[in-house]
């Protein structure tokens, strides 16, 4: 199922007609696909960097591409979190909430300290 599928799906009737099964599957499918994104670009990032070496964050396509992987990332972290949510797995919701708030706080504190 194409993602414009689902869009259409989704806006194609109204928003009470949608079961929790149907939102489940539709939650889990956006999620494999951002989280394969992020694993992409994370992949592709380590096999640059392994290639150009320390030059890489010289170039000025970098900051362009570090923004989109963190925006990647972090959409996915989120999609990651309603899913544990809405299967109530609830400590490793609280710890999800954790780790992304640790993880923000260090890249403002980075961003700032630079």
């Amino acid at each position: 199922m194409t993602i414009l599928r689902i869009i259409r799906r989704l806006l194609g009737r109204p928003i009470n007609k949608i079961n929790n099964l149907e939102m489940n599957k539709i939650l889990c499918f956006l999620l494999i696909v951002f989280l394969g994104a992020a694993t992409a670009i994370a992949l592709w990032t380590f096999i640059l960097t392994f290639k150009i070496g320390a030059e890489i964050y010289k170039l000025n396509s970098y900051i362009a591409w570090s923004l989109l992987g963190n925006t990647i990332v972090f959409i996915g972290s989120m999609l990651l979190i309603k899913y544990y949510y809405s299967r109530s797995y609830r400590l490793t919701f609280f710890t999800g909430i954790v780790a992304i708030l640790a993880t923000f706080g260090y890249a403002s504190a980075e961003t700032t300290s630079n």
